[in-house]
């Protein structure tokens, strides 16, 4: 699915509010038309809820710098491995026409429930 994005200076409370409008878990942090980072909703969750103002913390505050990339023709046992070693569970993906995709653990697991 087409990735949902920030600038690293947005306010967390903002990054938030585009996670929960699309629905997503994790937002790619852009800047100058380059990801940055990602900001996913552990993220939030453990630096941010109940002891910061995610009016007042930035996404570039909390967020992970340069994260992994899946390449868009990686094979579906590539992505569960990557995502497992790295204990993520959403992963930005490089797609063939030089956009930013992601995927995430559930993108992963409703693909293979398909599949049976």
């Amino acid at each position: 699915r087409p990735a949902v994005s920030v600038a690293p200076e947005s306010p967390v409370s903002e990054a938030v509010e585009h996670m929960r409008d699309e629905k997503v878990g994790a937002v790619l942090v852009v800047k100058a038309g380059k990801v940055v980072g990602i900001m996913t909703e552990r993220d939030v969750l453990y630096e941010v809820a109940g002891s910061r103002d995610p009016k007042t913390v930035n996404v570039i505050d909390i967020m992970h710098v340069d994260p992994d990339f899946l390449g868009a023709h990686e094979p579906i046992a590539h992505a569960f491995h990557h995502m497992s070693v790295g204990g993520y569970r959403h992963m930005p993906v490089e797609l063939p026409d030089g956009n930013v995709g992601m995927v995430s653990s559930r993108d992963l697991l409703a693909y293979l429930a398909a599949a049976q």
